[in-house]
């Protein structure tokens, strides 16, 4: 984790300050992480998923392309996500 941090950083050049936003996998709180100073890390609040952006990504495709239909397997949900 403190090696992507360290990137992110650089590649934002040294006159910038980052912000990231994660939610709270276990890798992304880890005690033994080094933030760098140009970088502030922000975690949502335990069970926002209306803060996520793929929660309601999840959610358009579970009520638009997904529901009320029967799949003949994993691969057909599959094709029904990437054609929606």
């Amino acid at each position: 984790m403190s090696k992507s941090l360290k990137m992110i950083c650089e590649a934002a050049g040294s006159g910038s300050h980052v912000v990231l936003v994660f939610d709270r996998a276990g890798w992304h709180k880890a005690n033994a992480a080094v933030v760098p100073e140009l970088m502030a890390l922000h975690f949502l609040p335990p069970y926002s998923s209306e803060l996520n952006a793929i929660e309601r990504l999840w959610q358009y495709l579970k009520s638009h392309c997904l529901s009320n239909r029967i799949f003949e397997s994993q691969e057909a949900i599959v094709r029904a996500c990437a054609d929606a």
